[in-house]
């Protein structure tokens, strides 16, 4: 499977040794980096909400020492459970998603590799010892 870091880190040498390789997978990058890009997302603001909710915490926990009446705040708490909630949920499903798409990429060819489809595009590097096409075999 592809590294979600060197994808997102230089998109443009993906796409192309994708296109190198022939196939429509180099399309697939695109959906890659906009998965990534809204698991981030939810996860930072999931982030920000539980430290918000730690915030609100404390202070219903100050204002429960003084014998103060807590239930607004508890109740603004409760929301921010089931916003954090939402946000994991997408984040989940984005996580899911991009894992599938990399998991559909083929590995990336070499860089020295020529253009084509398949192997009758390879060029012939080098030969070793005779051909097992071209020697002939002797029928009795």
């Amino acid at each position: 499977m592809l590294d979600i870091r060197e994808i997102r880190d230089n998109p443009a040498d993906f796409r192309a040794r994708l296109k190198a390789r022939g196939g429509a997978h180099w399309n697939l990058i695109d959906d890659v980096l906009a998965c990534d890009e809204s698991r981030r997302r939810a996860e930072t603001g999931k982030q920000t909400l539980q430290s918000e909710r730690k915030q609100t915490s404390k202070q219903i926990g100050l204002l429960k020492s003084k014998g103060e009446d807590t239930s607004a705040i508890e109740a603004e708490v409760r929301g921010i459970n089931d916003k954090i909630a939402a946000l994991d949920a997408e984040a989940d499903a984005a996580t899911q998603r991009q894992h599938e798409l990399l998991m559909s990429i083929p590995n990336l060819p070499h860089p020295d590799c020529p253009p084509g489809e398949n192997e009758s595009a390879n060029p012939v590097v080098r030969t070793w010892g005779r051909s097992r096409r071209s020697s002939s075999r002797r029928t009795t």
